[in-house]
């Protein structure tokens, strides 16, 4: 996650050492997501606490660790504000990587780390942590965790849900429309387009890919789309178990085809729903309109997108209540009810 975006209002590499400053001209308090530690002059010591920290950011939601904070001089528990406390010590970014995950088991990765210099030659070292994938960590046999703005060790029964906690692999999907023809034998356009599936998480695969497609206006035929199975008059395309396995990096791509009735040019939406045996379902939307379509271009048939959404309630997305989507699909209301 961005947390230097959420708390700095930009991106890590572009926090300046005025922008952390200003940061704390006002009091500002610890969370579970953003700790500050102050320099009194003895790294060893100080890398100490920003490791069981980071250790502690990896094991629950990720965070901000800020060293060359002020003193806590606050009157509130885990607040600081006033003047920075730099470390005379300038390193390089590698090297604070390096120190930042010496003795973390297993080695973690997604730290990112921002030196700022000021003017002087003294630094302020921003740490940006991600939740990790291999978690739980330890720090010298000692498991942490955060809570209540705190970096605290790790009860049992935490070590031992971060063990069982199964990840889920990032899967995504994405269309690209690739042409789009005139038939005049059909008085319809015919639109083909790619479907582009992705597994970002290099350590699991995506096992048993499935996905439905359904067009509002318009058909897929068969004789475009042979090895599919297709109902309610040609409006759903279905792949079931698509692909056994989609290993991390390289796409798995589909082609497929789909016809709009000129009269039905003006709007049309395609959805598409798909997830896997040890993923989460997701779905995409493109609202379509062939009335000023540049033949050059196919993907400019395309108004708006949503793409790769979570949503709690689908029928939002479709347009239809519950109620709705029962009686288009079935023909009739199930509760007996107009």
């Amino acid at each position: 996650m961005d947390y230097s975006s959420l708390f700095f209002g930009k991106t890590l590499n572009d926090v300046t050492y005025e922008d952390v400053e200003k940061f704390f001209l006002q009091e500002r308090t610890e969370t579970d997501q953003i700790e500050f530690k102050s320099f009194a002059g003895n790294l060893e010591s100080s890398f100490e606490n920003v490791k069981k920290t980071i250790c502690g950011f990896l094991n629950s939601k990720g965070g901000l660790l800020i060293l060359g904070a002020p003193h806590d001089d606050s009157h509130k528990k885990n607040s600081v504000m006033g003047s920075l406390t730099p470390i005379a010590t300038a390193l390089t970014r590698d090297q604070w990587i390096n120190k930042s995950s010496d003795s973390i088991i297993p080695l973690p990765t997604g730290i990112r780390v921002r030196p700022i210099n000021n003017s002087a030659g003294g630094q302020v070292i921003i740490f940006e942590v991600d939740e990790s994938d291999h978690s739980p960590h330890q720090y010298k046999g000692i498991y942490y965790m955060r809570i209540d703005g705190q970096t605290r060790t790790a009860p049992h029964h935490y070590i031992e849900a971060l063990f069982r906690k199964i990840k889920k692999p990032t899967l995504e999907a994405y269309i690209r429309f690739t042409r789009v023809n005139f038939i005049a034998t059909e008085n319809s356009y015919k639109v083909d387009f790619d479907v582009y599936f992705f597994n970002w998480t290099d350590s699991q695969n995506v096992i048993d890919l499935s996905y439905r497609m359904l067009i509002s206006e318009g058909s897929f035929l068969l004789r475009y789309n042979m090895d599919s199975n297709i109902s309610d008059d040609g409006k759903i395309l279905e792949k079931v178990s698509s692909i056994k396995v989609l290993h991390a990096g390289m796409p798995f791509v589909k082609s497929h085809t789909f016809l709009i009735p000129v009269q039905n040019s003006m709007g049309s939406t395609l959805l598409l729903s798909f997830g896997a045996e040890n993923t989460s379902g997701k779905i995409c939307i493109y609202e379509i309109n062939l009335s000023s379509i540049v033949t050059s271009d196919a993907d400019s048939i395309v108004k708006s997108r949503t793409e790769n959404e979570n949503p709690r309630d689908r029928s939002n997305l479709l347009g239809m209540n519950r109620v709705e989507i029962l009686k288009k699909f079935l023909g009739r209301n199930p509760e007996g009810k107009d």
